[in-house]
């Protein structure tokens, strides 16, 4: 049958959210245990291992990696 016979059963927008630097958000809210890994925009598939690597070890080893640096929330401080 053609798809156009089929009936329309749900529809979804898939949103992808964007930081106002175009930059993704990784990193340590200002509230003690809260972490971001948002804001990668259409790059996020591409992007999610190197950010949930990095930031598991922040989180369970303490240790802050070079390679999130550009994009920690505090950088909206300014």
């Amino acid at each position: 049958p053609s798809i156009y016979d089929l009936p329309l059963v749900e529809t979804t927008a898939g949103l992808r959210p964007a930081s106002r630097d175009h930059a993704p958000v990784i990193g340590e809210s200002g509230i003690g245990g809260l972490y971001y890994a948002t804001g990668h925009y259409r790059h996020g598939i591409l992007m999610t291992p190197v950010t949930v690597y990095r930031l598991i070890e922040e989180i369970t080893e303490g240790t802050k990696s070079d390679l999130l640096r550009p994009f920690r929330p505090r950088r909206f401080d300014r």
